[in-house]
């Protein structure tokens, strides 16, 4: 009865220490499987390692072979560069041999080791690794952002000496074995959150960046299209003035306006809506639809003189995104029937964009700051926060929702009236 009661309570902490060392990895690195897969396979790899194999006068202690099973499982089952493979390695290494190290230290006389005081010092340490575990995934970072690799080489320190200290055999007395441990414990946990902070400050400053870029571009796209309205104004004025030139024998001067003419109509400008911001953006992206065979159907219903200056940059950011997160998609899914449905109207001073688009989606975290693009293995994509966040700044409300073959987005952003409305109600 003994014997059975060891058993089952050694195959509970096995599987307790499998689930805590699958819970911290799945939090610190991205899945390529199923979590409910991974959480199975990493306890019955860490119950592997318990086993112990008496044959003759050899017995073979597996337990060490915790090191390659967990190698193995962070190999295969996770995103992410080596050195932050690495990195996480090391910290899954350093926490069993600290509780294996507490372990040790807290039984007097290991020889003779009591069984009550053994199993409840085991009880007792798992159950702090197991607070540790949550300490360090209830602060870690929103995001998995990735650092520079000698970012993580540097951070990555810590723990390894840390690992060759608790490897190594010093003759500590059992309080000083204890001290170092928890010492030990205490340095690693600090790294972690200098991790978390150089994970924040790199995500802020990428979003920052790109965020950047896309504001200096679609503002470079309004101010050419802005030029061109003025132009095709002005296309009366500027012919009579080639002829001008070309009467007085200034054909150098003729060629010239005649280039800048050419060089501003060949951005392809199509009316959609005749709110200029909107068919920007439109122009732009229906041009790649084409160019890449991708069907569309458009359902536009906005007022051409729909007064959004001052936020004119970030509406056409948003709608810019949605549509590139769209293109990549069907880009990537290759199918002869690809479509992508665009919806964009106005009702009750308000926005509203809808955008669907075919979509083969696996294990999409949509809550997380970071999301992994589908078209770049190894690579993120920023582009459904940067909506967020922007959609955010314009106070308006942001949905996205996905089935294994479509992907739907919904934003809704209040704008104001439009200039006729403006004049009817003054």
């Amino acid at each position: 009865m003994k014997e059975l009661f060891i058993l089952i309570l050694a195959i509970f902490l096995g599987a307790l220490q499998g689930w805590y060392v699958a819970f911290y990895l799945s939090s610190f690195l991205e899945l390529k499987i199923k979590k409910v897969s991974f959480y199975a396979l990493c306890i019955l790899l860490i119950l592997f390692t318990k086993i112990s194999i008496n044959r003759q006068n050899l017995r073979f202690d597996l337990t060490y072979i915790f090191f390659i099973v967990v190698a193995g499982l962070i190999t295969f089952c996770f995103y992410g560069t080596v050195t932050k493979k690495m990195y996480h390695y090391a910290y899954v290494i350093f926490l069993f041999l600290f509780q294996n190290s507490l372990l040790v230290a807290t039984q007097s006389d290991p020889s003779n080791i009591v069984f009550l005081q053994f199993i409840l010092s085991y009880i007792s340490i798992t159950v702090l690794s197991l607070i540790i575990i949550f300490f360090l995934h209830y602060f870690k970072s929103t995001n998995e952002i990735g650092l520079a690799t000698k970012e993580y080489i540097m951070l990555s320190i810590t723990p390894l000496l840390s690992i060759g200290t608790l490897m190594y055999p010093f003759h500590f007395s059992q309080f000083e074995s204890i001290g170092v441990s928890i010492g030990l414990l205490i340095v690693n946990i600090m790294n972690i959150f200098l991790y978390n902070y150089l994970t924040e400050k790199t995500y802020l400053l990428q979003q920052q960046t790109l965020s950047g870029m896309q504001n200096q571009h679609y503002d470079e796209m309004l101010r050419k299209q802005s030029e061109f309205r003025i132009l095709k104004h002005d296309l009366k004025n500027l012919l009579l003035s080639i002829n001008f030139q070309l009467a007085q024998g200034n054909v150098d001067t003729a060629q010239k306006l005649l280039e800048n003419i050419t060089l501003t109509a060949t951005s392809s400008f199509q009316t959609y809506t005749g709110c200029w911001p909107i068919d920007t953006v439109l122009s732009s992206k229906i041009n790649e639809m084409n160019t890449g065979n991708i069907l569309y159907s458009l359902d536009l219903k906005i007022p051409a003189d729909l007064d959004f200056k001052h936020n004119a940059v970030d509406i056409c950011a948003i709608l810019g995104n949605i549509l590139d997160n769209a293109i990549e998609e069907c880009d990537r899914i290759n199918s002869p029937t690809k479509e992508i449905k665009v919806s964009i109207h106005y009702h009750d001073d308000k926005i509203i964009m809808k955008v669907t688009n075919p979509a083969r989606i696996n294990n999409l975290n949509i809550s997380s700051k970071l999301i992994r693009s589908a078209k770049r293995k190894g690579r993120y994509g920023l582009g459904i926060n940067s909506i967020r966040e922007r959609v955010q700044k314009l106070e308006g409300y942001s949905d996205f929702s996905w089935n294994e073959n479509e992907f739907r987005v919904l934003i809704i952003i209040p704008v104001g009236q439009s200039i006729a409305q403006q004049t009817t109600f003054s």
